[in-house]
């Protein structure tokens, strides 16, 4: 049964891209940002709403919902994408709600690796703007209690897999 529910994933992707989308609410071949993403302005009201519900939506709806709610998603995750992704991540994980929803993503492989690659491209693209500023960094650790040296490394040797598995790490799924 798992292996038919896989072909039909994958048909469905292949269908999408044979007609010019990815698919997905969350692929992207393009730069998300052309801009640098402002640090100082946090994350706003109106992001962390579309936060809490295209993380939820991805968390625990299925396939085909998340197919059919794909325009919808694709717009709450552009605004999301405004915010800096440090902030995008902390906001993710000082939530208990919204770890527990990428700790569920997680383990449905086909969405965490679609999703994860759009976190891990916001964090490079900041990265080459030189927009993950030690402060910044040194923020973040603060604000998540967590130890500066482990995440500045991260961030210094742009190792994102590193960075969000030790995030992983220290904030457990509570639904586990």
């Amino acid at each position: 049964m798992r292996a038919v529910r896989f072909v039909l994933i994958g048909m469905v992707i292949f269908c999408a891209k044979l007609q010019g989308m990815d698919g997905l609410p969350f692929c992207s071949i393009e730069k998300i940002s052309k801009e640098p993403r402002c640090y100082e302005l946090g994350i706003n009201q109106e992001q962390l709403d579309d936060l809490r519900y295209a993380l939820t939506a991805l968390a625990y709806h299925s396939f085909s919902a998340i197919l059919a709610d794909r325009a919808h998603l694709q717009e709450a995750m552009a605004h999301v994408d405004e915010a800096h992704p440090l902030h995008f991540i902390r906001t993710v994980f000082l939530d208990r709600e919204l770890t527990n929803c990428v700790h569920i993503m997680r383990k449905k492989q086909w969405l965490w690796r679609h999703f994860f690659n759009r976190v891990k491209r916001t964090l490079k693209e900041e990265g080459e703007r030189d927009n993950l500023r030690p402060e910044y960094v040194e923020d973040f650790s603060r604000q998540l209690n967590l130890d500066y040296g482990a995440i500045m490394n991260h961030v210094v040797d742009s190792n994102w897999d590193g960075l969000i598995g030790y995030l992983f790490e220290q904030f457990p799924s509570q639904e586990e």
